[in-house]
């Protein structure tokens, strides 16, 4: 978010929303999977999600090219938009799946 900010306003309002979590959005969605999973089944669940984690980082490191080039072929040559852009990728989801997990959730019954 702070790589589209147009001004010193902008820049601001991007902390405000870095500051709901999406510095570290992975904790707060393995908190929210710890908290909403069952006790008997929770080391299965933190597990995978853990597992997805890693696989999420491999591909997005591995797509980073294929993804470039194609914003490249799409007509942005700038090299610091470009970066902008990929830097904005992830957070733009996860400001998403946060608010989603916000208002959908039910703690595990004990």
């Amino acid at each position: 978010f702070h790589g589209f900010a147009p001004d010193v306003s902008g820049l601001y309002l991007a902390s405000v929303v870095l500051a709901l979590g999406a510095v570290n959005f992975w904790n707060v969605v393995g908190a929210y999977v710890a908290l909403a999973t069952p006790r008997e089944q929770r080391h299965v669940v933190v597990t995978g999600f853990q597992v997805q984690v890693s696989v999420l980082r491999l591909l997005g490191t591995s797509l980073y090219p294929f993804i470039d080039s194609l914003l490249i072929a799409g007509g942005i040559q700038h090299k610091l938009l470009r970066y902008r852009i990929h830097m904005s990728e992830c957070s733009i989801f996860c400001v998403i799946a946060f608010f989603y997990l916000v208002c959908r959730f039910s703690p595990a019954t004990w």
